[in-house]
């Protein structure tokens, strides 16, 4: 039995242009897509890996007060924009520090840190902390 040539042509065809476009485009969607999860994640990583380095920077100034005594936190300036440690300074790139101390009560000093940072895409972020500090020992940190 011999087959007709146009249904022998239809076998050896291939793929239509149509068949082709259609999955490239299907191909399209999924390659932006992973990108887009991609950055995503990239940006989630970048924004947690720096509130853990800011958090981490906070409590290195709090304790530093901690062991100076009463009379260094007394005699604190209102605001001061603080350094980033030298053992910081390959993870907490374009970070800064700033220290505002408040008297509460007498003898009772109320002093925030603030680490500003701006993110991988562009996004301003700031991660704050107060402790208080009193004169007869009295020493404790909230984080807001």
């Amino acid at each position: 039995m011999n087959q007709p040539e146009s249904h022998k042509r239809k076998k050896e065809a291939g793929f239509t242009l149509v068949e082709v476009a259609l999955s490239a485009t299907v191909m399209l969607f999924v390659i932006a897509g992973m990108l887009s999860a991609v950055t995503s994640g990239a940006q989630m990583l970048d924004s947690s890996n720096r509130m853990i380095t800011a958090s981490d920077l906070i409590t290195h100034h709090v304790n530093e007060l901690r062991l100076e005594g009463w009379d260094t936190v007394s005699n604190l300036p209102a605001n001061r924009t603080l350094t980033v440690p030298t053992r910081f300074s390959n993870v907490a790139k374009g970070m800064t520090i700033q220290r505002t101390v408040v008297e509460e009560q007498t003898d009772l000093y109320r002093v925030t840190f603030a680490v500003s940072w701006i993110g991988i895409t562009g996004r301003a972020y700031t991660e704050s902390e107060d402790a208080l500090f009193a004169k007869n020992g009295l020493s404790a940190t909230y984080g807001y």
